[in-house]
């Protein structure tokens, strides 16, 4: 059966869209967020800067993300230097770790091997 036929034997159209990401998913307020600490992140660094990842970049991420957990655990709620709160700064630290990742590893055992040789701690 082709597409022709195909929609012609349904009383709505065929979309094709099984096993893609729905990013309907994703709430306003983290998208708002996000946006938020990232044009905070610009005026302090520059655009897309955080896309050019480093030594240790996932690593020095999730330490970051951490800390900004930590405080805002401790009764912190907004960052001191931008004013917005922690935990939107640790959910961009969190995307930052997770696009090096996308962007540098095709499995998990590949990143756990990035992790450790990045592991000073470790000998």
């Amino acid at each position: 059966m082709d597409r022709e036929q195909e929609t012609s034997m349904t009383s709505t159209a065929v979309k094709h869209d099984k096993n893609k990401p729905d990013f309907t998913y994703i709430s306003y307020e983290m998208m708002e967020a996000l946006a938020k600490v990232r044009a905070f992140g610009e005026t302090k660094y520059s655009r897309d800067n955080w896309k050019l990842g480093g030594p240790n970049w996932i690593r020095r991420n999730l330490a970051a993300c951490a800390r900004h957990i930590w405080k805002h655990l401790r009764g912190e709620v907004n960052d001191e230097e931008s004013g917005l709160p922690h935990l939107w700064h640790a959910a961009c630290c969190l995307e930052h770790a997770i696009y090096e990742q996308a962007k540098t590893a095709t499995n998990l055992s590949e990143l756990q091997s990035g992790l450790d040789a990045g592991d000073t701690t470790k000998k």
